[in-house]
């Protein structure tokens, strides 16, 4: 069964991503909701809401939502997420069926085990709120801070939460870096 999917920029108009998936002949696609060029979360009206939940529902039976990178899940600094927020509430309005996630970096402190522990709190408790997603880690780059430049990192991830089952996982290659010895 062939299944091949592309991530898509948001350039105009949500209508817009769809009407190139479909022109490139994916079975799904992922997408920011925020314009790249603007740093903010592209505005919707209530057409083109329409417009891309039919053709959504006409066309694809799972839709990805990449959440911005402005989004650290994994800070120890105050970080009220109130743009997870916003885009997880537009995500289901969408009918986007899955979240992916950068892990973020452990921002305010030198151990990486405390921003895993920081990423760990934050999906117990959305886990336990969001009951229609699914929420899909992808690695970054092996850089200190990050989380999830090493595979263990997420061994670790999964030993912290609560409901270890709904936590999908996904490689990026572009951000995928081995050393060879």
């Amino acid at each position: 069964m062939r299944r091949i999917g592309l991530h898509l920029r948001l350039e105009t108009t949500l209508v817009d991503v769809i009407e190139r998936a479909l022109r490139l002949n994916v079975d799904f696609f992922q997408c920011f909701l925020t314009l790249k060029t603007a740093g903010r979360i592209m505005p919707l009206n209530s057409s083109d809401i329409k417009e891309f939940i039919a053709l959504r529902r006409q066309y694809f039976k799972e839709l990805y939502l990449h959440v911005s990178y402005w989004v650290n899940p994994s800070t120890i600094e105050y970080n009220p997420h109130r743009l997870l927020k916003r885009e997880l509430s537009l995500a289901k309005k969408l009918e986007f069926t899955h979240v992916i996630f950068h892990p973020g970096s452990a921002k305010g402190t030198r151990d990486v085990h405390v921003g895993i522990d920081a990423l760990a709190a934050m999906f117990n408790k959305l886990l336990k709120r969001e009951s229609s997603l699914i929420f899909i880690l992808e690695n970054v780059a092996q850089k200190f801070p990050s989380i999830g430049g090493d595979f263990n990192h997420f061994k670790l991830l999964l030993e912290r939460l609560e409901q270890p089952d709904r936590i999908k996982f996904c490689i990026d290659t572009a951000h995928a870096f081995f050393l060879w010895v």
